[in-house]
């Protein structure tokens, strides 16, 4: 409001539409806890995927040795 004193005007709101940071080290430590938790649901998503695929890989292998076993007692 003291900016605009005197010119018969009421400030309601401001709006911010471009911020510009010019230190790239204050940048960085303001972005650090987004990518870090951006990091950390990557690694947890890999993490989970790497355990479904090494489960439907265990499966498909017993699934596998079950029907060699199957096919070897018919043999005999």
């Amino acid at each position: 409001m003291d900016a605009v004193a005197g010119w018969g005007v009421w400030v309601e709101t401001i709006e911010l539409t471009d911020v510009k940071i010019c230190s790239k080290a204050l940048f960085e430590d303001l972005q650090a806890a987004f990518r870090q938790s951006t990091m950390l649901a990557a690694k947890r998503i890999t993490l989970e995927t790497q355990k479904k695929i090494t489960q439907e890989q265990l499966a498909a292998d017993v699934k596998l040795a079950e029907a060699r076993a199957d096919a070897d007692a018919e043999r005999r």
